[in-house]
């Protein structure tokens, strides 16, 4: 029940950051790695990335795309960059999400978000779930923003998997 608790109080502070785009570095704001989880994914004195480092300006910059055009295919956010490819190959942290992409389609006379989360990798027992709050958070605040009603949430994972059993991995 405190796990829970914990992660509860990590996902609230996490979404907070990620869409008001509070500094990562300010070491009086706590960062992803204050997750249960991720406390030991620390390379030096802070985590090797954080995911709103990633997404700074995402919220931004797909409003205004959209804003300008409610048709546009371009309100996409990548979190995945070139130097994870070269740093996949060692064993360091690298991103499972890959990307959002929002877009605008009218459905039965009313416009509304469409939303499509995608991930190379997640762990369903760990992080699924907190995974799936803060996109969908997300998709909740830029259909607000934009005045539109939500629509459908994609969530597209080429690799879910458990560590459950015997501490191997299943799929």
């Amino acid at each position: 029940k405190e796990h829970n608790l914990e992660i509860q109080d990590w996902l609230e502070r996490e979404m907070k950051i990620r869409v008001l785009g509070f500094p990562v570095r300010d070491k009086n704001i706590p960062h992803e790695a204050s997750h249960p989880a991720l406390k030991s994914t620390i390379e030096g004195s802070w985590p090797s990335y954080t995911y709103q480092e990633r997404l700074e300006g995402a919220m931004t910059s797909m409003y205004e795309t959209l804003q300008g055009s409610k048709d546009s295919r371009r309100a996409f956010w990548s979190l995945w960059r070139t130097e994870d490819s070269l740093r996949a190959k060692h064993p360091t942290r690298v991103p499972c999400s890959i990307s959002y992409q929002a877009m605008i389609r009218n459905i039965n006379g009313k416009d509304q978000l469409e939303f499509i989360y995608t991930m190379r990798s997640s762990d369903f027992d760990t992080f699924f779930v907190s995974d799936v709050w803060l996109a969908n958070q997300f998709q909740n605040d830029l259909a607000d923003t934009l005045g539109v009603k939500r629509g459908n949430f994609i969530h597209i994972i080429s690799s879910l998997h458990s560590f459950k059993v015997n501490s191997q991995e299943i799929y």
